[in-house]
């Protein structure tokens, strides 16, 4: 997953910045939270996939679908990335998309993995440090992973903080 990211980054700022200068930052959102939605059709992934259509004909139908929903850039973006065979890649460029616009507006998301679920008191202790460290608002996610035995994974962007006891144990395992 990290190639495709590395792969989406340069699309994302791009069309970030492209965005921005319009003034088209929350409808660019919507545009790519649709194509996201459109390529990642089972139907839609098997037309993609197929060897049997050309890129043009990928992109034609793409485009179709598009009509009425997004305008010329976005389109340009699909017939792009069609003929870079990178269309698989959307999601993870909605993903820094989405990062870029957070940063502009002054917050950050936060994944945060934890062995158990949080009380309120843990997750507010949690989104005040978080707001300290980074100096921005954070909008916090969690999930549950009991493998991690205690302890939590924190994600923020590109950043990631091993607090686990599995990570710490991994830690040691390797230094041994």
């Amino acid at each position: 997953m990290s190639t495709q990211i590395t792969l989406a980054r340069p699309y994302a700022k791009a069309i970030f910045r492209q965005a921005k200068q319009a003034g088209k930052v929350d409808l660019w959102s919507e545009w790519l939270a649709y194509l996201e939605l459109l390529i990642g059709h089972a139907d839609m992934q098997s037309f993609i996939q197929s060897p049997k259509y050309s890129k043009q004909e990928v992109t034609d139908v793409l485009t179709g679908f598009l009509d009425g929903q997004v305008d010329s850039e976005a389109k340009n973006l699909v017939a792009l990335l069609t003929d870079n065979k990178r269309l698989q890649i959307i999601p993870d460029i909605k993903q820094l998309y989405d990062q870029f616009k957070a940063a502009e507006e002054g917050s950050v998301s936060v994944h945060v993995t934890v062995p158990y679920a949080l009380q309120d008191q843990e997750q507010k202790a949690i989104e005040s440090a978080l707001k300290a460290a980074l100096d921005k608002s954070v909008e916090l996610e969690s999930d549950i992973d009991p493998s991690i035995i205690g302890g939590v994974i924190i994600r923020a962007g590109d950043q990631v903080i091993d607090g686990s006891v599995l990570g710490n144990l991994n830690r040691l395992e390797k230094i041994l």
